[in-house]
């Protein structure tokens, strides 16, 4: 009956807004099999048509909340290429934004799913995919120059001992590594595997020796226990670290604190690295 009290202009409306305002597709509030399910779906699916031939034709006006400087981003949907490079706002140049540098995972209108994690040299780039559409999903990618919370790098290098278990390495070779990488895939059943990259200088050699784990994997009920799974140490190393990268991705850095209320008092980890400089885009792969 509620969708009986909805006319159909008024639910196409409603779905286009719900894309705008980064609703998933699948959470429409009417039967698909009535007009008005179908109308509502049909304006989500237009509304996000319309961003991605504005992203595709170079029109796209980045809101002033996605807006940094520092900052490009590339997405791939399908075989096309969709790239934007995120700059200040038109007005905004030299006014600080509380939320400067967010590339809204919302903007895909949908979760996010963090699937990589890169710090070294300055750069942070992270990698994650969101639903496209009612049935495909898109990868988007944020390269950025902006130095991230403390909290961020923190977690970030939290990897360090989980990576040195997993590689059996002494501690004294530990020491002097640092961990550059982070991936994550999602399993259809939900379990999500894991991948950590670690880099160390070596005296013998100009360039580091660089590490990767053994891919592990997260235990569900029922599965094997003579199986070598994450321990309840690393999946909740995942946690945090998908929660910092979501922070990052939606603005939540260094600069940006500092600008919101004075309170940006965090230092760069050492093994990360402090960011200065502009960002720069390579295609998502």
């Amino acid at each position: 009956m509620e969708a009986l009290a909805v006319t159909i202009d008024q639910a196409r409306e409603e779905g286009r807004q719900a894309f705008r305002d980064g609703l998933s597709g699948s959470r429409k509030p009417y039967p698909t099999t009535t007009p008005q399910g179908q109308a509502w779906v049909d304006g989500w699916l237009e509304a996000q048509g319309e961003r991605a031939e504005a992203e595709r034709n170079g029109t796209w006006n980045t809101p002033a909340s996605e807006a940094s400087a520092n900052c490009e981003a590339a997405g791939v949907s399908g075989n096309a290429l969709h790239e934007r490079s995120t700059s200040p706002a038109a007005g905004q140049t030299g006014q600080p934004q509380p939320a400067a540098g967010a590339f809204s995972a919302q903007s895909t209108g949908a979760a996010m799913k963090v699937t990589k994690v890169k710090h070294a040299k300055g750069d942070v780039e992270i990698r994650w995919t969101a639903e496209e559409g009612l049935s495909s999903t898109r990868e988007t990618k944020l390269k950025c120059t902006d130095t991230p919370r403390n909290s961020f790098s923190e977690v970030f290098q939290g990897f360090k001992p989980l990576a040195g278990r997993l590689l059996e390495l002494p501690e004294s070779w530990l020491d002097e590594a640092s961990v550059i990488g982070v991936s994550i895939n999602h399993e259809s059943d939900e379990r999500r595997g894991l991948v950590v990259t670690l880099q160390r200088s070596v005296e013998s050699a100009n360039s580091p020796v660089t590490l990767n784990t053994p891919h592990v994997r997260e235990q569900l009920p029922g599965d094997d226990d003579n199986q070598p799974w994450m321990d309840g140490d690393l999946v909740e190393q995942i946690e945090q670290m998908d929660r910092e990268a979501q922070a990052y991705v939606n603005g939540d850095r260094q600069q940006g604190d500092m600008f919101a209320g004075g309170q940006g008092d965090d230092k760069p980890v050492a093994d990360s690295g402090a960011a200065t400089g502009g960002g720069s885009t390579d295609q998502a792969a």
